[in-house]
């Protein structure tokens, strides 16, 4: 409906499927970034990838001018991949018992404006 959605993440070589990645409307007009990956491919830069890759189109193809996405405290990893693409951490709230962090990256913040 938006142009944009939670794709799948698959290996070139063999198609095995990797994961999801993707950008999400909600009612609200915020856009958010999401990923998961199989934990047996944890490890090797593919949800930086293809988040790297999402962020890209949001902004080139689709003109969005921010991008949300959360993480839980637990997830050091997909909190380390957010301050890698340029994220900025906005608040923290509390949900189902676990305390999560809301980040933000913003078009005029991006540090790979040349990609665009």
């Amino acid at each position: 409906k938006y142009g944009m959605g939670r794709w799948a993440i698959s290996l070139k070589s063999t198609n095995e499927i990797l994961g999801w990645c993707g950008l999400k409307k909600h009612s609200n007009s915020e856009v958010d970034l999401g990923f998961r990956i199989f934990k047996k491919h944890w490890n090797n830069g593919y949800a930086t990838e293809a988040a790297k890759a999402s962020i890209n189109y949001g902004f080139k193809m689709l003109n969005i001018k921010s991008i949300h996405a959360n993480h839980h405290n637990e997830n050091k990893a997909s909190k380390k991949v957010l301050e890698k693409l340029g994220f900025q951490r906005e608040i923290s709230f509390d949900e189902n018992g676990k305390t999560w962090f809301r980040y933000s990256l913003i078009i005029h913040q991006r540090r790979y404006q040349s990609e665009l």
